[in-house]
């Protein structure tokens, strides 16, 4: 009983502070375009607690495009110099599409190697149905009643929950005792875009927490003392969990098919309706 209370408490106060990360990123520039210098500063720390290829390749590739993405709502903020305005523009946008899949693909090569072959096609098909940049992605001020800048990523909410289940599944066969601290931290952006009734600040609110989570794991292990779930781990559930998710993933992939497939049929029947 007290162990399953120091699991509440110890989760809902991380999922609370990261809540409060989340909207104070959103609104200050002021902090934000200084997180950087922070994740880059504990660089040495890196040395101490990384002990694995993935491990690595996760901080580094998480912790270098939280600093490209400050620059670039950064460019959107107002009037800067010649560098920062042409981040205005669409690549910036693609390369945080690429970090996207690659991050997917870093974890989906893992779930292969583990042997959690379910779980790693289903990341695949994650990569495969990332909405492009061309006309999902934009960075601005939403509704022009805020002065900030955000990410804005027109991702389907059944995407989203698909990440979300194929990440956790990930993590749990990954590194169980990193299971519940990491479970806070796909929970927060979901919540966190249901408060603002906005299902476009999913990718900007991932990619913050998910930072700042990698900074703390990066520079010292809280988690471990405060939330190891080892013990959660049972590699039955964790090869179900696996075949639920490729399944559901198998579905939406046929769904987004046949959506991607009618959509020059339904264009060009719109524009035969209004006489073009």
């Amino acid at each position: 009983m007290l162990d399953t209370l120091s699991y509440v408490v110890s989760m809902g106060v991380y999922m609370l502070l990261l809540f409060l990360f989340l909207e104070y990123t959103r609104e200050k520039q002021g902090f934000y375009k200084w997180f950087f210098i922070l994740a880059l500063l504990s660089f040495p720390l890196w040395f101490i607690n990384l002990h694995s290829w993935f491990r690595w390749a996760k901080s580094i590739s998480v912790l270098i495009p939280i600093c490209f993405v400050s620059f670039v709502r950064m460019s959107n903020d107002g009037n800067h110099d010649t560098v920062l305005m042409s981040l205005k523009k669409k690549w910036p946008l693609w390369i945080l599409y690429i970090v996207l899949n690659c991050n997917i693909l870093e974890a989906s090569i893992t779930d292969l190697e583990f042997g959690n072959y379910f779980n790693g096609i289903a990341g695949l098909i994650l990569c495969i149905t990332i909405p492009l940049p061309t006309k999902h992605w934009r960075i601005g001020k939403n509704d022009g009643k805020n002065s900030f800048a955000e990410l804005i990523a027109d991702l389907p909410l059944a995407w989203c929950l698909l990440y979300v289940t194929w990440n956790a599944a990930f993590v749990y066969g990954e590194n169980p005792a990193f299971f519940a601290s990491s479970l806070c931290i796909l929970i927060a952006p979901e919540l966190w875009m249901l408060y603002n009734k906005r299902t476009d600040l999913w990718l900007m609110g991932r990619i913050y927490t998910l930072a700042l989570h990698i900074l703390i794991r990066s520079s010292y292990d809280i988690f471990g003392p405060l939330m190891d779930s080892h013990t959660w781990f049972n590699a039955e559930v964790l090869y179900y969990w696996g075949m639920v998710n490729f399944v559901a993933h198998i579905i939406y992939l046929v769904y987004w098919f046949f959506k991607l497939r009618n959509k020059p049929y339904v264009l060009k029947h719109s524009a035969e309706a209004y006489g073009y």
